[in-house]
């Protein structure tokens, strides 16, 4: 078997890895996490697989410092720090370290229907490389190193935080598929309604400032995301609800008030129709027994 082929060794650079091949509990809705690491190679290093990584399987990877020369469906691509490189399955690849350098990175290879569906989404809007904020993705891969979960809870916790990486992914890549003018208000109407899950719903501060109609900012914000400002709003109180629902001990009532709903009862209806369950439902399911 080449080693250089099919799977890095000390001979090739230092390697940590974080996980690899976690058990599945048959859970065929979540993403699961094959392998995920930190790779610093040499100028040895080299991996070359025509037919791709697996039946299944992508491959995300993040520059961390030096310099990767990657090769895709016979498109040559140089990865430099902070750019992500996305491997969809079976598509046939090669990557190695620049001649004469040193090249450090993170990898995850992954599987599940969602993530793949998002991969391919990536790709058809952008391109297989991109760049992205280093300091996020440190803060990202250290949530997942200091996560001290086992078994069906790290299975869950694992698909969450592939979610949560993926979405970071298509924001960027949506963004970078349209004019500059109009990424710019995108991602100024991202933050502003992030900011403001709390309180009520306006368009009105975005309006004055970029002097365009409420409308106009509806219709970019639409074709960009593929949802309405406001829908987008509610998601995300409804997904802000859920994290406290799983973490923290306060009461339906007081979450539902944390995420800027005035009446328990509208915001059980708004979850149910969401998430098909009731707020008390979804707490259950992460009601975990203790473990000593």
């Amino acid at each position: 078997m080449d080693m250089r082929k099919n799977r890095p060794s000390s001979a090739w650079g230092d390697v940590s890895l974080f996980s690899i091949n976690i058990p599945t509990m048959g859970f065929s809705s979540t993403n699961r996490i094959v392998k995920m690491g930190r790779h610093k190679t040499n100028n040895r290093f080299c991996v070359n697989r025509p037919d791709g990584y697996g039946s299944g399987i992508g491959i995300l990877l993040f520059t961390l410092s030096g310099q990767g020369e990657i090769t895709l469906d016979q498109k040559k691509y140089i990865a430099t720090s902070g750019s992500i490189v996305v491997i969809p399955p079976n598509c046939s690849h090669a990557y190695s370290s620049v001649i004469d350098g040193e090249w450090e990175f993170y990898f995850i290879c992954y599987a599940g229907e969602h993530a793949i569906h998002c991969t391919n989404d990536i790709v058809k809007n952008n391109d297989y490389l991109f760049q992205f904020d280093e300091k996020l993705i440190q803060v990202l891969f250290e949530d997942y190193i200091e996560n001290k979960s086992k078994g069906i809870e790290r299975e869950l916790e694992d698909s969450a935080w592939l979610e949560r990486f993926f979405q970071l992914l298509l924001k960027k890549s949506v963004f970078m598929s349209y004019n500059e003018s109009e990424s710019r208000i995108v991602q100024d109407m991202l933050v502003f309604i992030e900011r403001a899950t709390d309180s009520d719903f306006s368009l009105d501060v975005l309006s004055k400032q970029y002097h365009y109609s409420k409308e106009h900012l509806i219709r970019v914000f639409q074709k960009a995301m593929g949802i309405s400002p406001y829908k987008y709003w509610v998601l995300l109180k409804l997904n802000r609800s859920c994290y406290e629902l799983e973490k923290n001990e306060h009461s339906i009532a007081e979450i539902a008030r944390a995420c800027g709903y005035k009446h328990v009862g509208s915001y059980s209806v708004e979850f149910k129709k969401r998430f098909h369950m009731s707020p008390q439902d979804y707490r259950d399911m992460f009601q975990f027994p203790k473990t000593k």
